[in-house]
């Protein structure tokens, strides 16, 4: 099964790659530029109104408008896919 990855754009316009290679135990990376922050443990809250969502990841936090919501669920849902799987 493929890495799950997927492409979010920041408020700020920053592009982050979120990718996810290990099965056995969860560990995302997020990916700007030339920095890169490893977690074992994602989390997000949306906004009140709704218009945007922040992403944790550890001690670092990102805002996303909610159109990029869409494209984390699916991502999370590959995780899963990728774990029931192996």
């Amino acid at each position: 099964m493929p890495t799950p990855v997927v492409y979010l754009t920041a408020d700020n316009g920053l592009e982050f790659r979120l990718s996810s290679p290990r099965i056995d135990f969860f560990m995302a990376f997020l990916v700007v530029g030339s920095l890169t922050i490893s977690s074992n443990s994602i989390h997000h809250v949306i906004d009140a109104g709704g218009k945007g969502f922040t992403l944790y990841f550890d001690q670092a936090f990102f805002g996303f408008p909610i159109s990029e919501l869409p494209k984390l669920k699916e991502f999370l849902q590959q995780v899963n896919a990728a774990k029931a799987a192996a």
